[in-house]
């Protein structure tokens, strides 16, 4: 199968990240490209809008990377940008076997995966570079000193957490007990109150910086952001700029910090594209097309400092209809108020 136009594959199409990363690539007109979408689920929106799907088994099953690895092959796929978690770090340590069917993985290596995934290895990385960040304790450490620790103090897994599951305030030392018998594989974190910020960025493939965009977390659904706000902030632009490299992250990743006044507390790293990639692409920052360009060996600028600033986003509820013969309709609502009726609603 000879394919001129690029292929993306991109995992987890029922999931908003992917579905922003195929707005991406759907609103720019400089490069042609076929966008193949898998998920291991078959009952998901993100299937309507890719040019082709498959499902695929869940990324515990040991036939997940090469039946990842036979849709690339198939396709002729230059890049394949994971979305879910789990699927981390089989990619990472199949980089070299995508590599040689031709196809980039938006992946960081396994050692970077490693300690991202692994939160208290993310507080010692935090530590170890001298990057600002809330006190942690280990749950051994948070049982130990249970008795004297400051609550509120804040809880959740030390592994592999996602979408806010299993993450709680805690007021008291029973309390606290009682979740870590529960929750053993949990950390616990000094409570920051304060807004929180994600710095949306893209690094090639040196852990050089291509861009990034900071954004204010409004308010949140289920661990993704549905009202949010671009904002300038030039320190914490600077830490990130700074720990990219020294984290060793390629691709993508979304880097999430706590600001109390002027202090600035680092405390989640994300190897892979936001749940609110929407924001950062209506400011100005389209990476999953320059990751796709870096895919492709084209040359790709930087665009640091340059995306729009005090950007805001209000997400809301949209709809794909599929008919008994697996037939879509996307609708169009022509929400936007007719310019004539405002127009007479001014005056």
């Amino acid at each position: 199968m000879s394919l001129k136009t690029p292929t993306v594959v991109i995992t987890g199409s029922g999931t908003v990240t992917c579905q922003s990363v195929i707005k991406a690539l759907r609103i720019q007109n400089e490069l042609p490209v076929r966008i193949v979408t898998v998920d291991a689920s078959d009952n998901v929106a993100g299937r309507y809008f890719s040019d082709a799907f498959h499902t695929v088994p869940a990324a515990s099953d040991p036939e997940f990377v090469p039946t990842l690895l036979d849709i690339c092959r198939r396709y002729e796929a230059r890049l394949l940008v994971p979305i879910v978690d789990y699927e981390f770090r089989p990619l990472s340590l199949a980089i070299e076997q995508f590599r040689q069917t031709g196809c980039l993985v938006a992946i960081s290596p396994p050692e970077t995966i490693r300690r991202a995934n692994d939160k208290l290895e993310t507080d010692r990385f935090f530590r170890q570079y001298g990057f600002p960040t809330a006190r942690t304790w280990s749950a051994d450490s948070a049982r130990e000193e249970s008795a004297e620790l400051p609550y509120p103090v804040f809880l959740k897994p030390a592994i592999d957490g996602r979408s806010s599951l299993d993450c709680h305030v805690v007021s008291s030392r029973e309390e606290l007990v009682g979740l870590l018998e529960r929750l053993p594989n949990s950390m616990v974190q000094q409570m920051i109150t304060g807004c929180e910020y994600t710095a949306d960025v893209l690094a090639d493939w040196n852990s050089s910086v291509i861009g990034v965009v900071i954004r204010e977390r409004i308010e949140t659904k289920g661990g993704v952001s549905y009202k949010g706000r671009t904002v300038a902030d030039p320190e914490m632009e600077a830490h990130v700029v700074r720990m990219v490299p020294l984290l060793g992250l390629h691709g993508p990743a979304n880097i999430q910090a706590f600001r109390r006044g002027d202090e600035l507390f680092f405390n989640e790293i994300n190897p892979r594209f936001s749940g609110a990639l929407a924001l950062s692409l209506a400011a100005g920052f389209n990476s999953p097309l320059q990751l796709l360009k870096l895919a492709l060996g084209l040359p790709v600028q930087t665009v640091l400092g340059q995306t729009e600033i005090g950007l805001t986003m209000l997400r809301y509820w949209d709809e794909v209809f599929v008919d008994e013969a697996g037939e879509a309709t996307l609708p169009s609502y022509n929400l936007a108020p007719p310019a004539a009726l405002l127009a007479e609603l001014a005056s």
